[in-house]
């Protein structure tokens, strides 16, 4: 165990917004984790660097200055001004840095390693640090990752208030960068007890992360804008791939994690994502603009994303990828401007169905041109897909080695050509004695050219087992043929059932059987073979 020093640090810093970029969105209210009246008597309790020779005047480097401070003193006041810094700057134990509204730290990136990971302020293996009401500027160039600052080797209790950064990242945790194995062996602590709040900070030309925490517990992220990185929030507990770090039985390393109130824009790949995961709370946040997906659950357990507004996102504004348990998107409100691009989808880049229990229950999904799509790219052991509205918006729950999926209680609207698609729900190729449900939903099609779409297609090709496919009550106008049933599968001696209950009248248009197996699919209309 490393030795720890006693030493409290007062710094002070901000740029009220970060300048030159149009992205940033302060925090509409703000929720402070340490009230006003703890960082006014911090300050008050702090000694002012200005009585230690060190002032901010943009110019000189008082790097070394500044650390004898903070090996000397439990606490420092940096007021306003420009501290030049030009190599990172070590934390003690129970340090506590305040400062003032117009408090900036900046470096000309001297000093600083070109080619890798640095930072203004670390932390190693010691507890209670504290920064509130600083600014950091760092280096408008996309070749460099600088944070604020970086947790490293098992820290606990880190608070960040108040700050602004600018060309640089606010936060990264990581564990000496050891090994997923090393560390899941349970010898080494992990970084406990995080707090970032009313924060913001801008990234450059779209590269480095705004908030990076790898291997972390307990920990809120509240009230934040970030703006302008390659990713915006990522969490790290292992490598979701389940040839590496992702199966099922191994431990998910980043747990705990609450990320409230934040908005996320104008990002290069991921805005709010994370890779093993347990028990991740994403609320109430705004995401916009990501190249790459917007809310994004990979190899997570228990985890769920909650009342989000998602947009323009290239890849899915909500999404799950590898093997996931128990992940569920309720009351976000989803919209895409570009056609092509996924509202939600399901990745998963092996045929196994360990990839359980993805529900997506009351959310609302928008194209606002075109028609746009929810779908899956890889298979799940079982999908619940409940009380959603869609508008423009189709559904494709179908993909090898699906095992169970209900689809349920939906409203669909389709008002615009469905050019791309002959469907409004599909559904099927589920393994292992697997189920289909679409039940009580509701679709509508007014679109010119919709009478070519059905409104429900499930297809099946289990060449083992039966599948079976529940159609109960749903309710679908504005289509020529309402219900399609494709059989593919190809060994003798197994079919396909398909139970069709409805109280719309059933006329001959409204079924298409398709039978492509070497037997032949049964289906019953209301009780009765058809």
């Amino acid at each position: 165990m490393k030795q720890r020093y006693v030493v409290f640090i007062a710094l002070a810093m901000a740029l009220t917004g970060c300048r030159g970029n149009d992205y940033i969105e302060k925090p509409a209210t703000p929720n402070p984790t340490i009230p006003e009246k703890a960082i006014t008597e911090a300050t008050a309790t702090a000694v002012n660097v200005n009585t230690l020779g060190i002032y901010g005047d943009g110019k000189t480097d008082f790097s070394s200055r500044i650390q004898e401070a903070l090996n000397t003193y439990p606490s420092l006041y940096f007021p306003e001004g420009n501290y030049l810094i030009s190599k990172t700057l070590s934390l003690n134990f129970k340090q506590n840095i305040t400062g003032t509204d117009n408090t900036v730290f900046s470096t000309s990136g001297n000093g600083f390693p070109k080619n890798a990971e640095s930072c203004f302020f670390s932390a190693a293996a010691t507890d209670h640090i504290q920064l509130t009401r600083l600014s950091f500027t760092g280096i408008n160039d996309k070749s460099r990752a600088i944070y604020a600052l970086l947790v490293n080797g098992g820290c606990n209790d880190v608070k960040l208030n108040k700050l602004s950064a600018q060309y640089c990242g606010l936060i990264r945790s990581k564990l000496n960068d050891l090994p997923y194995n090393t560390i899941a062996s349970g010898d080494y602590n992990l970084n406990t007890n995080l707090s970032i709040d009313s924060c913001t900070a801008t990234g450059t030309s779209g590269s480095g992360m705004g908030i990076y925490l790898a291997y972390v517990k307990n920990w809120k992220i509240s009230h934040c804008a970030l703006a302008n990185y390659r990713h915006g929030i990522e969490w790290w507990g292992g490598d979701s791939n389940p040839a590496r770090d992702g199966s099922l039985t191994k431990p998910r390393l980043a747990s705990n994690g609450v990320i409230d109130g934040v908005t996320v824009n104008h990002i290069t790949e991921g805005g709010i994502w994370g890779s093993m995961g347990n028990g991740i709370v994403v609320q109430n946040c705004k995401v916009n603009d990501c190249g790459d997906v917007g809310i994004d659950f990979e190899g997570c357990f228990n985890s769920r994303a909650t009342g989000n507004t998602v947009s323009n996102c290239r890849n899915g504004a909500l999404a799950t990828f590898f093997y996931n348990k128990n992940i569920t998107f309720s009351g976000n409100t989803v919209t895409q401007d570009d056609p092509a691009a996924t509202l939600a989808c399901i990745y998963n880049a092996t045929q196994l169905p360990d990839n359980k229990d993805i529900a997506f229950t009351n959310n609302n999904f928008r194209a606002t041109k075109g028609v746009g799509v929810i779908k899956q790219l890889g298979p799940a052991d079982t999908i619940l897909f409940a009380n959603n509205s869609l508008v423009n918006v189709v559904l494709n729950l179908t993909f090898n080695n699906n095992r169970r999926v209900r689809i349920t209680g939906n409203q669909f609207k389709i008002t615009e050509p469905t050019d791309r698609y002959d469907f409004v729900i599909k559904a099927g190729e589920t393994n292992s004695k697997g189920i289909v449900t679409i039940d009580r939903n509701t679709i509508t099609c007014s679109a010119s050219g919709s009478r070519s779409v059905y409104g429900i297609y499930t297809t099946q090709s289990d060449y083992n087992s039966q599948p079976v496919n529940y159609l109960t009550e749903n309710s679908i106008t504005g289509v020529k043929t309402r219900y399609r049933m494709e059989w593919n599968g190809k060994n003798a001696g197994v079919n396909c059932k398909t139970y069709l209950q409805t109280t719309q009248a059933v006329l001959p248009d409204d079924i298409l059987k398709v039978d492509n197996g070497n037997s032949i699919s049964e289906l019953y209309v209301n009780n009765k073979r058809h």
